[in-house]
């Protein structure tokens, strides 16, 4: 995404049919926006109180959001995308509406500081009241710091006192908290890499071992010697970390393919890689 055509879209919405202290002021927006889009609120919890989940006003009813994050912050106090818990994946909301997300376990953070985080959906319009995906904002100078980014990496703050309309959802206990740690010395470092298939040759199966740097939307794919597209093995957003794929030697319509040699490319962030396989029957 070209970093100059960003739009913040602020969408003023007077006529929804709620309670006074609840309207939001209207819609905060990213377009356009691609698979690597996210907007981030800033969670501040007093004495490390675990919270259990959000609640926030969601724009679109039919809008997925593929992964919804809670972060860690980073030493500048920018989200920490490398340092995350997924709370929520393929996440739908209310139309128009006050929606809630809970997380598996109670989520907690060292220094009392973390980061809602949700990627947007690819969309090539500016959202509207109702239409393509976006979270209800209000203007309040005693509101939590909201950031966009355009692929993850470069966080824009959003000023003219514009904050996400969200509330965390307390837990009522610590037992079985999750920590998001703050400290990146405690975290394991990965460098991205594609490992050799094992085994290579194959027949019927290899698997595919890889680590990634940060977390990121990634896609691991297999192609023939020229080039076509055989099988998408994976097409998700990944945490930094060990991961692993199993080809079948088909194909995506599921059909075994012929003996011969096929290439793996995996792709994340701004990282591809590529290692050669050989079917032989």
């Amino acid at each position: 995404m070209n970093i100059k055509s960003i739009i913040f879209s602020l969408l003023l919405l007077t006529s929804w049919a709620m309670a006074a202290d609840q309207s939001p002021t209207g819609i905060l927006s990213l377009a356009p926006t691609d698979e690597v889009s996210f907007v981030a609120m800033k969670v501040e919890l007093p004495d490390s109180i675990p919270i259990a989940g959000i609640r926030w006003y969601n724009n679109d009813g039919s809008t997925l959001y593929p992964v919804v994050l809670l972060a860690a912050a980073t030493g500048n106090g920018e989200p920490d995308l490398s340092t995350t818990l997924i709370l929520g994946s393929d996440v739908a909301g209310n139309h128009l509406g006050w929606s809630d997300l809970t997380a598996g376990a109670p989520v907690l953070n060292d220094v009392g500081v973390l980061f809602v985080v949700f990627q947007l959906p690819a969309f090539d319009a500016i959202a509207h009241a109702g239409a393509g995906p976006g979270l209800g904002y209000w203007i309040d100078d005693q509101g939590t710091a909201t950031y966009m980014s355009p692929d993850g990496e470069l966080w824009i703050p959003v000023g003219g006192n514009v904050h996400v309309a969200y509330e965390t959802i307390p837990a009522t206990s610590k037992t079985g908290a999750e920590s998001i740690l703050f400290q990146r010395q405690e975290i394991p470092v990965f460098v991205t890499a594609l490992g050799p298939p094992s085994p290579n040759p194959f027949n019927p199966s290899t698997k595919l071992a890889f680590t990634l740097a940060k977390a990121g939307q990634t896609k691991l794919i297999v192609y023939n010697a020229r080039g076509q597209l055989v099988r998408t093995l994976v097409s998700d957003f990944l945490q930094s970390g060990a991961h692993e794929a199993v080809w079948l030697g088909k194909n995506d319509e599921g059909a075994q393919v012929a003996s011969g040699v096929y290439i793996a490319m995996l792709a994340s962030a701004d990282v591809t890689l590529n290692q050669r396989l050989v079917l032989l029957k």
